[in-house]
């Protein structure tokens, strides 16, 4: 989905990454051109995407302002839509909705047995579509990443566009603990792990 909204965006957008998951994907898979693009790094606050969304625009009503915010992020700042609303800012929020905090989960999958407490079991989520429409946004809902299109852009009006993932969806590669950069999840074979660091005196774990 990144990759795609990367292709129909201006050249000179404003993109700001939230935290988790969707900034992994943000930084592995989007490529910027003369796009501007905020992240707050590696302090990684939830929900920072929305409200420095709301300041970019305000700075720069005459740019795109692309907001990426993963669905449990989206519920921390939901407050900040009204806002939105109120000064009529053209920015376009890209939900990544995989039902969860997924980088969370991830670390549950490696170390905790995949235990999703208070990341999948106990936790839920408002309909985004009613949230929109509470606020008097856009909704638009992509199943699908070929419903991507220059169309979105079409409306100054802020949205908010619901991008559909698996549950699981995975970030791929993954440094995990304890392990080198060179190193990373999905894991290849020892055979082909020994080949690539033929030149390197590591052994795995």
């Amino acid at each position: 989905a990144t990759k795609s909204i990367n292709g129909v965006i201006d050249d000179d957008a404003i993109v700001i990454a939230d935290c988790g998951a969707n900034l992994c994907w943000v930084f592995q898979i989007f490529f910027r051109t003369r796009q501007t693009l905020y992240t707050a790094g590696g302090m990684s606050p939830m929900g920072y995407s929305l409200p420095a969304a709301m300041g970019a625009a305000l700075h720069k009503p005459d740019k795109q302002v692309i907001c990426f915010i993963g669905d449990g992020s989206m519920q921390v700042n939901i407050q900040d839509l009204q806002t939105i609303d109120h000064y009529k800012l053209n920015v376009k929020i890209f939900i990544f909705n995989n039902y969860g905090y997924g980088i969370i989960k991830q670390f549950q999958d490696s170390y905790f047995g995949s235990r999703y407490e208070a990341t999948g079991k106990g936790y839920s989520l408002p309909d985004f579509a009613k949230i929109a429409d509470a606020y008097n946004l856009d909704y638009i809902r992509i199943d699908n990443v070929n419903q991507i299109t220059q169309d979105i852009f079409a409306s100054k009006k802020p949205a908010i566009i619901d991008l559909v993932l698996h549950e699981n969806t995975l970030i791929e590669p993954k440094l995990e603990m304890g392990r080198p950069l060179h190193d990373q999840f999905p894991y290849v074979s020892e055979e082909e792990g020994n080949w690539a660091n033929k030149y390197i005196e590591y052994k795995r774990q």
